[in-house]
């Protein structure tokens, strides 16, 4: 006697009725399918194409805008925050450093602003340098100049 699943196979067991397994529109199907498969294959090479010519595009805007000379009172492409790119210069507003010598000894150092050529990332421009430096003998010493 045949056995499925530790029950042997008689008439008391119901037969599997209902709707057949395969229909008769499976030609349909499969033309919607191959119509979905169209749909994507068009997406996906507007896509290869596309985001990496939109990137290229976005970053060649962004060098070739900190090139164009100013326009007015506009100022291309603009501050971020303190900070200032035209050109291959980049000017910080403000800039302030503080800190401690060696032996302890507070130091803070302020200017107006300060210019940088990115071609020459070793050599910076102060401009209205103020400095307040503490001596061996506790004495603060203040420095001031117009550039450097």
């Amino acid at each position: 006697m045949p056995v499925l699943r530790g029950k042997p196979l008689t008439t008391a067991y119901p037969v599997e009725t209902g709707r057949p397994r395969f229909s008769s529109g499976v030609r349909r199907d499969a033309e919607r399918l191959y119509a979905a498969a169209v749909r994507h294959s068009r997406l996906v090479r507007v896509l290869r194409i596309g985001v990496p010519a939109v990137l290229a595009g976005a970053v060649l805007l962004t060098v070739g805008a900190n090139y164009m000379p100013t326009i007015g009172p506009l100022r291309l492409p603009g501050e971020i925050g303190k900070l200032v790119i035209k050109g291959t210069k980049v000017t910080m507003q403000a800039p302030r450093l503080t800190g401690y010598t060696g032996d302890s000894r507070p130091y803070e150092f302020t200017a107006s602003s300060a210019d940088q050529d990115i071609t020459k990332p070793d050599l910076m421009e102060l401009h209205q340098i103020q400095a307040k430096i503490e001596l061996e003998d506790k004495r603060m010493v203040n420095l001031t100049g117009n550039s450097g």
